[in-house]
């Protein structure tokens, strides 16, 4: 295929302003923007499904959306000594925005203790410090707390997300149990457990309840982070598993969690917690009913559509929002301060070069690739490595890959060894890649969510990025219009063939070999002396598992 790019002429009328010549950003050419631009009629007025949206969703509380406004942790009054300890020993001395505004409130909504605490909604921009926004009030709340019991649940969509919270509260509670004893005698040691489906239902099991010698159960964990699914699992098959001492409900990359809804999971847990009491009298009813649960969704993305947000059932909820216009549509935040967003147009053949050239001729040292497939995702991958360079070193990341070896590769990337990282959008999630240089998005985003989210894995915790959508001629209007829906700015940007010129060769070479693997790879499928050899090995392999676990048992 056709590895060159065409190099752009310069038009004569150029920019608005008459200039002779376009006008250049990061190395590339910057291109006019000459389409029209519709004005936008604000939510509530005349626009769909606007009459319908409760008040709480049109009185939201902003939040500054700059990250350079942020505040020190010693003027967080509400913030035990502890906790502020805890920060500084892991190099926190300031919160962001979005978590100097939710920690005070969710904590002073937790007063009194015989109300029920108001339910909140965050939407703010991916990077922004939602991740610590819930984690600090709910391990104060916990850490006082004198009994262990399953007082919080947190829940995130996919296993790679819930395992990198899961690691930032250990931090946390490392730093905690390090400190000096509290001196109202709180207890310190908060148990978290991390439920992904990584070991074995029982095994996740025993890290929850044990069994005692009178037949009752006792808990072992005050906090658990999981999945939907893996949560549901346990709520079905785990005896002595209790919901009564339940407090706080937090759902990570909500809309996500929203749309998929595995097993039932939400409507599982309410039936569980909906459960009568036992206790025939007011006096015992009194002392034996549960703490009011509190719920609080968190997204880069929330929906404006109040029969998603109906589900979950929230009591007086509070939103707090980035976004700066209220009438604004909450189907995406406002981008992060210092993402510069960016799209090109780009014949197929050409994008891999256009990934070559960031690294190469950009100076780009982390570069994050989203494609729509995992197929996609390892073609790439297998093409760049076959490209040779040792400056271009690059590997593909999905939901398939073993989770040792996920998270191998994720660490050479956030350590420098990789510069291309190649993955699909269940990456695009709340993952926190530090110093991504750049994120492109190979294959066109389906969604206006779906490009938030990709977006956001660069330009984070006030950092600058870049972020580049490459595109087909045909792609191009549709999505301008997707984009401006949603009040996004993303200039046109052009990549002259003089630039990649010097790859083209070697690019040529590499695309042979990549040929020349597939060819190897279909001869090999249809090869059935060696697909016998397969399935005879993996009829051994299941053999000798079989006879593992009868000596276990």
């Amino acid at each position: 295929p056709e590895a060159s790019i065409d190099e752009a002429k310069p038009s004569a009328d150029g920019l608005d302003n008459g200039e002779a010549q376009q006008a250049s950003v990061g190395g590339f050419t910057l291109v006019p923007d000459r389409t029209r631009k519709r004005r936008r009629a604000p939510l509530g007025v005349g626009s769909a499904g606007s009459a319908y949206r409760p008040e709480w969703m049109r009185r939201p509380v902003a939040i500054d959306n700059s990250l350079d406004a942020s505040v020190p942790i010693d003027s967080i009054d509400c913030l035990s000594e502890p906790i502020r300890s805890a920060l500084r020993s892991t190099g926190v001395e300031t919160l962001f925005p979005v978590q100097a505004t939710s920690v005070p409130l969710v904590l002073a909504s937790h007063r009194y203790s015989w109300t029920r605490p108001r339910d909140f909604a965050v939407c703010a921009a991916t990077g922004s410090g939602k991740t610590l926004a819930y984690l600090l009030p709910a391990l104060q709340l916990l850490a006082a707390c004198k009994t262990v019991a399953l007082r919080c649940i947190i829940v995130l969509p996919v296993r790679d997300l819930a395992m990198q919270v899961h690691q930032v509260c250990l931090r946390l509670l490392a730093a905690l149990s390090e400190g000096a004893a509290d001196s109202d005698g709180c207890r310190r040691q908060i148990r978290c457990q991390l439920l992904v489906g990584e070991r074995s239902l029982e095994k996740e099991r025993h890290q929850l309840v044990r069994l005692m010698p009178d037949g009752s159960y006792r808990p072992l964990a005050d906090l658990v982070i999981c999945t939907p699914g893996r949560l549901a699992d346990h709520l079905l098959n785990c005896p002595g598993l209790s919901l009564a001492r339940l407090r706080m409900l937090i759902i990570d990359e909500a809309d996500r969690v929203m749309a998929e809804q595995k097993q039932d999971w939400f409507g599982l847990l309410e039936r569980l917690l909906d459960r009568p009491m036992p206790h025939p009298s007011i006096h015992s009813w009194l002392h034996s009913k549960p703490p009011h649960l509190q719920k609080l969704l968190l997204s880069a993305t929330l929906t404006h559509n109040p029969e998603l947000l109906q589900r979950f059932r929230l009591h007086n909820p509070l939103l707090l929002t980035a976004t700066a216009e209220s009438d604004k549509e909450l189907e995406v935040s406002a981008a992060p301060g210092r993402l510069s967003e960016f799209f090109v147009q780009l014949k197929p053949s050409q994008k891999p070069l256009f990934v070559i050239h960031l690294v190469l001729g950009l100076g780009r040292s982390r570069v994050l690739c989203f494609t729509n497939s995992r197929e996609s995702a390892h073609r790439l991958a297998s093409l760049i490595t076959h490209f040779a360079d040792p400056r271009v070193t690059c590997e593909a990341v999905s939901a398939r890959l073993p989770v040792p070896k996920r998270a191998r590769i994720l660490r050479r990337f956030s350590t420098g060894q990789l510069s291309v990282l190649v993955c699909s959008d269940s990456m695009a999630r709340g993952m926190d890649l530090p110093s991504v240089d750049a994120v492109v998005c190979y294959d066109r985003p389906a969604s206006l969510r779906t490009y938030v989210h990709r977006a956001g894995r660069t330009a984070r915790a006030g950092r600058a990025g870049a972020a580049y959508t490459l595109l087909e001629r045909r792609e191009v209007l549709h999505f301008r219009r997707m984009l401006s829906a949603g009040g996004r700015q993303v200039r046109e940007v052009r990549l002259h063939g003089s630039k990649t010129k010097r790859y083209e060769a070697r690019y040529q070479t590499a695309l042979n070999r990549l040929h020349e693997e597939q060819k190897a790879g279909e001869a090999a499928s249809e090869d059935p002396s060696k697909d016998q050899n397969k399935k005879t090995s993996m009829k051994k392999r299941k053999t000798k598992e079989d006879k593992s676990k009868e000596v276990d048992h």
